[in-house]
């Protein structure tokens, strides 16, 4: 879209994943590659949040990041929908695709309920890292969030955030860079997907329900996609701030955003041994 802050070719021409990471322990998973790190980046939407454009969900994404070559590429390996009526239920869901998908960390923000949530996840045996590597929240915050650990066996992994303006700008600065660089792979578009099902026979004769099944996590990356291109900027103080159209929303590519920043920050503290 004209005067949009991220351009549809910076997506388009990186939209190379065929397939998506299969969570059914019943399927066939891609091998985690030497030194591949993998988090689960969410937004939790509330039941009560309004979106004219879209029912509301809590987004689920699976993100991963490898060195090819010289590049470390991030890999928006899935993503998912899930309703936003029982938030319980969905960090209950997001603890399965953690361990399906073997991830090493997730991310999401403290505001609006997510610090609520944060406890559930402590109650499942999830606590922060030992330290408070990336600076996403005061370290007084994450004194208090280390003192809720239920057990001392919890598996130190969530790199909580507060989407501050400050923070915020350093994201969306970031994730442009990763892009105009080429260094974040999609998932193809729908339609293609939906094309290539068609002329394979196995695939050609699903039910209605398995076809919506497969290509969701297609149709909600292309809905992120439309976020995105659809953000207006607005520089102030020397920072930018992505304005969504009327009535829309960039919940996703936010979410996406802070797991491409954290990745970025990870590959760096590696490269330093800081981490």
């Amino acid at each position: 879209m004209q005067d949009s802050y991220f351009p549809l070719d910076f997506f388009r021409r990186n939209q190379t994943l065929k397939s998506y990471f299969e969570d059914s322990v019943d399927n066939d998973k891609k091998a985690k590659e030497d030194k591949e790190i993998r988090l689960i980046a969410v937004d939790f939407t509330f039941a009560n949040a309004i979106n004219l454009l879209r029912e509301n969900k809590t987004i689920i994404q699976c993100i991963s990041g490898c060195w090819h070559g010289n590049k470390f590429i991030k890999h928006l390996d899935y993503i998912e929908g899930y309703s936003a009526s029982n938030n319980l239920k969905a960090v209950k869901r997001v603890k399965e695709i953690f361990l399906n998908y073997e991830a090493d960390f997730i991310v999401f923000d403290l505001r609006n309920g997510g610090e609520v949530l944060y406890d559930e996840f402590a109650k499942l045996g999830f606590t922060v890292l030992e330290r408070n590597y990336f600076g996403t929240v005061s370290e007084s915050k994450y004194e208090d969030l280390r003192g809720r650990c239920f057990s001392p066996d919890s598996i130190p992994c969530i790199i909580p955030i507060i989407g501050s303006g400050e923070l915020n700008h350093s994201v969306w600065i970031e994730l442009k860079k990763q892009l105009e660089i080429d260094n974040c792979k999609f998932l193809v578009n729908e339609s293609e997907k939906a094309e290539e099902m068609r002329c394979d026979e196995k695939q050609y004769n699903l039910t209605s329900d398995e076809w919506v099944k497969i290509l969701s996590p297609y149709i909600e990356s292309e809905f992120m996609i439309f976020e995105a291109i659809s953000l207006q900027q607005e520089w102030k103080n020397n920072r930018i701030k992505l304005i969504e159209p009327r009535h829309g929303s960039k919940y996703s590519i936010l979410t996406f955003a802070y797991g491409n920043y954290i990745l970025t920050r990870i590959e760096q503290k590696l490269s330093n041994k800081d981490f």
